[in-house]
């Protein structure tokens, strides 16, 4: 789970780099071929913080499950607005480009919060 959790990281930071440097035409391919993979990875993470607040409840560690219940209550209003960013593309969106840029800042400092917070507990809870 882990590995697939990183790459899709790797993959869409690359993704949105791609998208920023993107104007017209081009900026809505990427940003079109981009949202599947922010999606599936957004409804996998739901399930990553399930398992997580799961495992540290398992172990005894209620103070750890707490803190994963709290970030992932804090991401869902993330994730509800970079969903319904990615599933109103169809429709104009006046200031595309500076709604994209405010979901890019939004999805970058999560993705980097859960590799260095996150990330690093589920792998301790694994190994005790």
């Amino acid at each position: 789970m882990m590995i697939t959790m990183r790459l899709d990281h790797a993959l869409i930071l690359d993704g949105l780099d791609r998208c920023l440097d993107a104007v017209g035409q081009t900026f809505q391919e990427r940003v079109s071929e981009l949202k599947p993979l922010v999606l599936r990875h957004l409804k996998r993470k739901a399930q990553f913080y399930e398992d997580l607040a799961a495992m540290c409840e398992e172990r005894g560690d209620l103070e750890s499950a707490q803190l994963v219940r709290i970030s992932e209550t804090n991401m869902q209003v993330q994730t509800n607005a970079v969903v319904n960013f990615f599933e109103n593309l169809d429709k104009p969106i006046n200031g595309v480009h500076k709604a994209f840029r405010t979901i890019a800042d939004v999805l970058r400092a999560r993705l980097l919060n859960e590799e260095k917070k996150l990330f690093p507990l589920f792998e301790k809870k694994l190994t005790t």
